[in-house]
């Protein structure tokens, strides 16, 4: 048996809840789960449920093996009953396995959230990162070339910038127009000094 902490009332003394047990049946205070690798009883939870980065069910007789799990390197979970989730490429998980962080958090990164579970660029840069590997990693995103454009996470590599293609044709073609125009200007000062130095000898 067990009783709430005072809310102002008398306290009510009742039964624990299923899979818990209390040491001293004339003591007031919460009940405790028979798995060691699930988070204590509170006013607010009543139910056994896996540690942050376990999963599965708890024991459910006292002294059985715990039926909480930790999670896999790389995998997380936020508890409470939660399964075991994989962390995306890119990142790693926290020490106790209760979320994940992107190893690169340099600029033109997203933070991880448990919401979208990914490591992303911003919008108007790209990047692979399943090529960050290591937590600490930085320069995986990249900004669009001036002119071209990506939504948040869209783009990973350059051609993925809208209207990159363009501007990098653009580049080429002036670049290669330059080279021409210096071509020729070296090739019609090179045929006048032959001039001038025939026209000396005669």
């Amino acid at each position: 048996m067990t009783a709430l902490p005072s809310t102002g009332s008398a306290a009510q003394c009742s039964a624990c809840p299923q899979y818990t047990f209390s040491y001293f049946n004339t003591q007031l205070g919460f009940c405790t789960c028979y798995d060691p690798n699930a988070q204590p009883l509170t006013a607010q939870n009543q139910t056994c449920q896996c540690f942050i980065g376990y999963a599965g069910t708890p024991a459910q007789t006292q002294n059985a093996p715990s039926g909480c799990l930790v999670c896999l390197s790389g995998w997380y979970s936020p508890g409470a009953g939660a399964a075991c989730i994989q962390c995306p490429p890119g990142a790693s998980a926290t020490a106790n396995q209760g979320a994940c962080v992107c190893n690169d958090n340099s600029a033109g990164t997203i933070p991880w959230t448990p919401q979208n579970n990914a490591c992303q660029c911003q919008a108007n840069y790209f990047g692979d990162f399943s090529q960050a590997t290591q937590y600490g990693t930085t320069g995986t995103c990249t900004p669009c070339p001036s002119g071209s454009t990506s939504q948040a996470g869209a783009a990973i590599v350059l051609n993925d910038c809208v209207g990159a293609s363009s501007v990098v044709t653009s580049g080429s073609t002036s670049n290669t127009s330059s080279t021409g125009s210096t071509t020729t200007g070296s090739y019609i000062l090179t045929v006048f000094w032959l001039l001038l130095c025939s026209y000396l000898l005669i």
